[in-house]
């Protein structure tokens, strides 16, 4: 699906095989071409598939509700049958991903389909009803996320090489709202707002890179087998991460919040995710009060309800948070000295003594 030479294989065999009307029970080397695209366009084509790349040539049942469910994505009538519409919609987008693709720069693609499976089926439910959804434009979109994330800094590089076993990423299953969320190593998520008319579905100006790592770090936690640690709350008396009073000292100097985290595994996503916002953003730390630190809340449940820190050059320092990171470097300790390399100027990995 990822493969840059079978997109280009696929757009030079639909350049030879003319204007073929397809339907159930075909089977040639036009079928074949179809196949091809459809694969390269996201859509589930294991089923014909004889080697990576290669297909079988058979307009069986699974390949007409492939086609079925192209055209139904691309508002055309979904019969089933592939003839100039379908094909002629398939030319159009196809050289696009083929351009995106060639621009992705940090993705080594072995080394990333180790770690991703990625897809854009099925639909997700709820779209407006003139919008095309294309299974490659969500797969890109997540690639670019994690492309740039590669090449953004030393943070998300060490979580993700730190994943054992591939992580599956997928569309929500409402387009109602933008999110991520993980469920035992599986990422559903939504890249953003969908926009009519946009083949990738990224929006102008959008980024949502930091949210994505926050779930690829619960995930990497998962495929490490250290899911149940992740849902550690206290480590001894008085140090309920769901109720943490801060910062140090807080109520002597006026500027005492409460922090909620939930979990030890929120915590350590929330710290990682703001080490890789420092590192790419080095806004000094030793001000009282950083508006930057958006994904520490006072209220993690409530919907994105964001607060800046004070004082985060204290963070380490907490004593209901610095057992969890003194865990986590005991469970993880070449990710932590990967982390504490950063030089990002909130790195509490680092401070940690």
């Amino acid at each position: 699906m990822f493969n840059i030479f079978t997109m280009n294989a696929a757009l030079n065999l639909l350049q030879g095989i003319g204007k073929p009307l397809l339907s159930l029970g075909a089977q040639n080397n036009s079928v074949a071409v179809l196949q091809k695209c459809l694969a390269s366009l996201g859509y589930d084509l294991a089923h014909s598939e004889t080697s990576q790349g290669n297909f079988d040539g058979v307009y069986g049942s699974g390949t007409q509700t492939s086609v079925v469910d192209f055209q139904s994505d691309q508002k055309i009538n979904p019969d089933g049958v592939a003839g100039n519409v379908t094909f002629t919609r398939i030319k159009e987008d196809l050289p696009t991903y083929r351009e995106l693709l060639e621009k992705l720069k940090n993705i080594n693609s072995e080394e990333f389909r180790k770690r991703f499976d990625l897809s854009g089926v099925p639909t997700p439910k709820g779209l407006p009803e003139s919008f095309v959804w294309r299974p490659m434009g969500y797969v890109i979109a997540i690639m670019t996320q994690i492309d740039t994330l590669l090449g953004e800094g030393d943070v998300p590089k060490a979580v993700i090489e730190q994943i054992k076993y591939r992580v599956k990423i997928r569309p929500e299953k409402t387009s109602a709202f933008s999110s991520a969320q993980t469920s035992h190593g599986s990422i559903n998520f939504t890249p953003a707002h969908y926009i009519p008319g946009e083949k990738l579905y990224l929006g102008k100006d959008f980024t949502i890179r930091a949210s994505l790592l926050h779930e690829i770090f619960h995930a990497m936690r998962h495929t490490n087998k250290l899911g149940s640690s992740d849902n550690v709350v206290q480590t001894g008396r008085r140090r309920n991460l769901t109720e943490v009073s801060y910062p140090p000292g807080g109520r002597e100097m006026g500027n005492e919040v409460k922090l909620n985290f939930k979990n030890r595994g929120e915590l350590l996503a929330i710290t990682v995710t703001n080490t890789y916002r420092s590192e790419i953003n080095p806004v000094p730390i030793k001000h009282p009060y950083n508006k930057e630190m958006l994904f520490l809340r006072s209220d993690h449940e409530g919907f994105l309800k964001q607060n800046g820190l004070p004082r985060p050059d204290l963070f380490h320092l907490s004593p209901e948070i610095a057992p969890h990171l003194k865990i986590f470097r005991g469970e993880q300790p070449d990710l932590c000295k990967k982390i504490a390399v950063s030089k990002a100027p909130f790195n509490p990995i680092r401070e940690l003594k």
